[in-house]
């Protein structure tokens, strides 16, 4: 498509013409993957249970818009928007200082690049393939930059300057600012604190070494953390943040949200699990609240462990909890 496109210019010299072949080129294109793929078009999640989209996927960060990641996330949110936005306020000054053929290839990167970012409002997780068309505009900003520095001393004071703008334009900029918040928030009496989406002590091998030599078993585990115990442990996990494992992923939140003791030990003891995984957190807040308050998440988030499980202390980590099982 973007060799016709090539080719076509050379009759299609108004911009009308152009934009005419360009479409022609993505409808053929859409209409290849139409007949490849029909199933697409239905999207990833229309045979998802409700359930499981109700109390797991709408809770996924990825899988938000960036309208509820502000209220939840906002350092996070103007991360992801934050690259494309300076990529773009880029190709607009290169536009408006530029003629003739710069112009269209600054003005077709922008084009681009502002379309694109409009996908970061329907779902995060088109934040990765924006963020690629924004390195080509930021290159050339930090290129011009090195540039236009290039006769004022010697080269590491050019250096000097340019690394403002490599660390304003990189992705550790808003992780940076918020983490500097939170230390802020703590240091300062009264401060609000920040939302914090999942402990990164439950999310790493270290914490680990409680549960990692224990004989093979299922584990029943937050969503969240199932897939560093599948990863690092010989253990089978009950459900993770995959959602083609539908049975897994509904038992595991059915579980976690239980009240009755008895269901659960029989439930248990069906699925042969042998180990629970906790992490005290957002996800126990977000996908295991009940209304009375008595669901096995939250009651092994406050400290009330029912009589068929059994604490494995790990003072070293212990955000991650990990319960055996007691035959009974």
């Amino acid at each position: 498509g973007f060799g016709l496109m090539h080719l076509a210019q050379r009759w299609a010299q108004r911009p009308a013409a152009r934009l005419g072949v360009a479409a022609l080129c993505g409808g053929a294109a859409a209409a290849v993957f139409a007949f490849s793929f029909p199933q697409c078009l239905a999207g990833p999640y229309a045979n998802l249970d409700p359930f499981i989209a109700r109390w797991w996927l709408a809770n996924v960060p990825e899988a938000l818009s960036l309208g509820v990641q502000m209220r939840m996330q906002p350092f996070s949110a103007i991360d992801k928007l934050w690259v494309p936005a300076l990529g773009l306020g880029y190709c607009l000054w290169r536009c408006a200082r530029t003629r003739g053929r710069g112009r269209n290839l600054w003005g077709a990167l922008a084009v681009m690049l502002a379309a694109s970012s409009l996908l970061i409002f329907w779902q995060i997780r088109a934040t990765y393939g924006v963020h690629v068309i924004a390195l080509v505009p930021l290159a050339g900003l930090i290129a011009e930059v090195w540039q236009r520095v290039a006769g004022s001393g010697p080269r590491w004071r050019r250096l000097l300057i340019l690394l403002p703008i490599i660390f304003i334009g990189s992705a550790v900029f808003w992780p940076a600012l918020e983490s500097g918040y939170k230390i802020a928030a703590t240091a300062i009496p009264g401060a609000p604190k920040g939302p914090v989406m999942l402990l990164h002590e439950c999310t790493t091998r270290d914490a680990l070494p409680a549960v990692a030599d224990l004989p093979p078993t299922n584990v029943l585990a937050y969503i969240d953390v199932g897939p560093i115990l599948l990863f690092s442990t010989p253990h089978a996990i009950l459900g993770g943040p995959y959602h083609r494992d539908q049975p897994g992923l509904k038992a595991t939140i059915e579980l976690f949200r239980a009240t009755d003791d008895a269901w659960i030990r029989d439930q248990l003891r069906t699925r042969q699990i042998g180990l629970i995984a906790t992490c005290p957190g957002p996800e126990n807040r977000v996908v295991y609240p009940t209304e009375s308050g008595n669901g096995l998440a939250e009651r092994l988030a406050a400290g009330r462990v029912p009589d068929y499980l059994q604490p494995i202390p790990d003072p070293a980590h212990p955000g991650l909890r990990f319960y055996r099982v007691v035959a009974q």
